[in-house]
């Protein structure tokens, strides 16, 4: 589980997943199993379950994934960084704007495209794990001091993240589904304050409220946020350590062996026979890649630059003036917000109908978070050399 736990690893996993599924899906001796494994619907006689293999890896694995993001932002809204509204005033601020201007650059871009511009989604996404793991790589002991910020920051893009689900991709369902998804909830919650919690009823209580949100329109990753954020967020029943952190742990690396890799490798198959170089300079890509590598960090820096103007600092401003980052580390954290991986994928999905053009978002994001990641590197360790240089000519 240490392998699960290290973001470095597990974030190449997903990677590697990710460029397998691509690879795949465009070799010719591949693309046919490939397709056909992707697009296997299992026999389920259950209402709305007449779902591909794909289908299944992105509505309903993923799901456990967006309950590992529920648990850990409980965790960060009870006791951690969301919850000191001094401190994580700015880093939200900054997630606002690293929202806004990658989607305003995405619908200017697609201005002349209207079919396009639901992707308005897509580059407004950062991975967490992906963007934490690259800092602790480049960032050497600056890292340290840097990670609060980049992580509050990603969280409260995740939470933007989940409402951007809910609300546009929102779609007409079943009122007695809505119903009886609120219903689940309402008795998981009492089931995960038991001293006991009596895992037999809680398991399937937790998938019918996955089902109903699916009856319901509601994407059913929404399911297992919200199951995630009704787990007590601070120790119950005389426990030394919260049900959230704990169960985190538990499944935490379930979701980062299996869950995501398993999504990265049915999402990213995709076929680029149908794209042709004109697709690499077309709205979609440009509007995707752009508001990534520039978009993100743009909006990112903005808003950091207008708070510490207005007297709001950081949480790590907030220490000795000698250990703020620089300014070439603020950039470089900045940059590594156009890091968008796992939800950029789902929302690829989610916006576009035609599997081309979500196709062209998937591979933007894949391109746009290599180039955003290596861009964000480079100063951040440029940053690092030139610190070390500073101090040891002291």
């Amino acid at each position: 589980m240490r392998f699960a736990r290290d973001g470095r690893k597990s974030g190449a996993l997903m990677l590697a997943a990710a460029i397998l599924g691509l690879v795949l899906a465009n070799l010719p001796m591949s693309a046919g199993i490939y397709r056909f494994l992707s697009e296997y619907r299992p026999p389920i006689a259950l209402p709305g379950l007449t779902m591909s293999v794909g289908d299944w890896a992105r509505d309903g694995l993923l799901a456990i994934f967006f309950l590992v993001v529920g648990l850990d932002l409980k965790c960060e809204l009870t006791t951690g960084s969301l919850s000191r509204a001094r401190d994580a005033m700015v880093p939200v601020l900054a997630a606002i704007g690293g929202v806004a201007t990658p989607a305003l650059l995405y619908l200017a871009v697609n201005a002349g495209s209207p079919q396009t511009l639901r992707g308005w989604t897509v580059p407004t996404a950062t991975d967490i794990a992906f963007s934490v793991a690259v800092l602790a790589m480049a960032g050497g002991a600056g890292a340290l001091r840097l990670r609060p910020f980049l992580t509050t920051l990603a969280v409260a893009d995740d939470v933007i993240g989940i409402l951007l689900i809910a609300v546009v991709y929102a779609h007409s369902g079943s009122v007695w589904a809505l119903l009886g998804l609120a219903v689940c909830l309402a008795v998981w919650f009492g089931l995960v304050r038991c001293r006991r919690v009596i895992w037999i009823v809680a398991v399937p209580i937790a998938l019918l409220a996955w089902h109903a949100a699916l009856l319901a329109g509601i994407h059913p990753t929404i399911a297992g946020v919200a199951l995630g954020l009704l787990v007590p967020g601070r120790p119950v029943r005389g426990e030394v350590r919260a049900r959230t952190e704990r169960w985190s742990n538990f499944i935490g690396p379930f979701s980062s062996l299996l869950v995501l890799p398993i999504f990265a490798f049915f999402a990213m198959g995709v076929s680029l026979q149908g794209m042709g170089i004109g697709s690499l300079v077309g709205p979609v890509f440009l509007g995707v890649f752009l508001g990534l590598v520039v978009g993100k960090p743009v909006g990112v820096s903005i808003v950091v630059g207008i708070c510490r103007l207005c007297g709001l600092a950081t949480s790590s401003d907030q220490d000795s003036q000698a250990a703020a980052p620089s300014r070439l580390e603020r950039l470089g954290v900045a940059q590594l917000c156009g890091i968008g991986f796992t939800v950029a994928f789902l929302m690829a999905d989610l916006a576009f109908a035609d599997p081309v053009h979500a196709g062209i978002a998937k591979t933007a994001v894949l391109a746009g978070s290599v180039v955003a990641a290596l861009i964000g590197s480079a100063e951040l360790i440029i940053a690092r050399r030139s610190c070390n240089h500073q101090s040891a000519t002291a």
